[in-house]
């Protein structure tokens, strides 16, 4: 084993889109550095991700918004599902490289409890929301 492998570094990496991310490479893997100070693991066959950083207001009167970051471009979809389990709106993100900002209006639904569903990865998060 030479002296730098699994040696902790620290670099940039350009991706193919000229987006920046800082990465480190550590045990023979590439990890990426999120805004909130998170490292995800990149790998050979999938070295892109999103994430959804954060949602606020919460509670909310209006709309709510939602802040991703990612190192690929994509398009996600979204369920706002009622406290008895309706659906009552669904919708499409396009999300681009970097951080991304995206606003979501509840103007036409009454007070409550909602949940915000959001297929990532192909795996579904699930977010309460309370408008007032």
């Amino acid at each position: 084993m030479s002296s730098e492998e699994g040696q902790n570094k620290q670099d940039h990496f350009v991706f193919a889109n000229g987006t920046i991310h800082n990465l480190r490479y550590w045990n023979k893997r590439f990890w990426a550095l999120s805004s909130t100070g998170i490292y995800r693991q990149l790998s050979e066959e999938n070295d892109g991700y999103l994430e959804l950083q954060s949602i606020w207001p919460n509670p909310f009167s209006e709309s709510i918004s939602l802040c991703f970051e990612g190192s690929d471009s994509s398009s996600i979809d979204y369920f706002i599902i009622n406290s008895v389990g309706q659906e009552v709106k669904t919708g499409n993100l396009d999300i681009v490289s970097g951080v991304t900002v995206k606003k979501i209006d509840f103007n036409s639904l009454v007070h409550g409890l909602y949940c915000l569903k959001i297929l990532i990865d192909d795996e579904w998060k699930t977010y309460k929301l309370i408008k007032n």
